[in-house]
């Protein structure tokens, strides 16, 4: 027979199994809950990143053609010129006699006309420094301080060559690309030196900022593009 007591206790069994039988049922929820969140979040995220990666990879690759497009602009302009460009250096190395001849005539007549760019003229003496020039913050650049440009003087001077045209390089002073024509004066006393200076780093700024409405980033702004000299 069951005593009074016995049935108080099994009560209180029963009452903390059914409290621990909740706990599990409750904490076995919680983890499914926690784990079909997870699977959501992978699955999302996997969504997202991928649609990030296509975005991604579409502007770089509009980015890579508008670059492309304009180097290879660059060297179409500086191709079509190159005949143009000697023809300019003649006329710079006929006009110049002497060193102190005026600059203004000469850079009128070089520039009249010209669709690419603009030239500047540069007399450099043959300590190979520049004395004189239509662009001033070169005056007084040494070209004995660098070796290769040294020698070039050198094979100009010694007449190996009949003149020397650079590839188009990229100046950080003006933030334009110039490509620059060297020749000896018809005297052999100085160096007559031209450059060709053509598409300013503002033009890439504004290509640039176009770019950016066209392509904004997938959280509504814009990156950030700065132009580094």
């Amino acid at each position: 027979m069951v005593t009074t007591k016995q049935a108080v206790e099994s009560v209180k069994t029963f009452k903390i199994s059914l409290r621990r039988a909740n706990l599990l049922l409750f904490a076995t929820m919680t983890l499914v809950v926690v784990l079909i969140a997870a699977e959501q979040y992978r699955f999302l995220k996997g969504q997202f990143s991928t649609e990030l990666e296509k975005t991604i990879e579409g502007n770089t690759y509009q980015l890579q053609d508008y670059f492309q497009n304009r180097l290879d602009k660059l060297h179409y302009v500086f191709n079509k010129t190159a005949q143009l460009d000697l023809q300019k250096l003649k006329e710079a190395q006929d006009y110049f006699d002497t060193l102190d001849k005026p600059l203004e005539p000469i850079y009128k007549k070089l520039n009249q006309n010209v669709v690419f760019g603009t030239y500047d003229i540069y007399l450099v003496d043959l300590d190979k420094v520049i004395v004189r020039s239509t662009f001033a913050p070169d005056v007084g650049m040494d070209f004995k301080q660098y070796d290769y440009a040294s020698r070039i003087f050198d094979m100009v001077r010694d007449k190996v060559i009949p003149y020397y045209v650079s590839p188009p390089y990229f100046s950080t002073f003006t933030q334009d690309f110039r490509k620059s024509f060297l020749t000896l004066s018809r005297n052999g006393k100085f160096f007559v030196q031209i450059s060709h200076n053509y598409y300013l780093l503002e033009n890439v700024k504004k290509d640039l900022g176009a770019l950016k409405r066209c392509y904004p980033t997938s959280s509504g702004s814009t990156p950030s593009f700065r132009a580094t000299s």
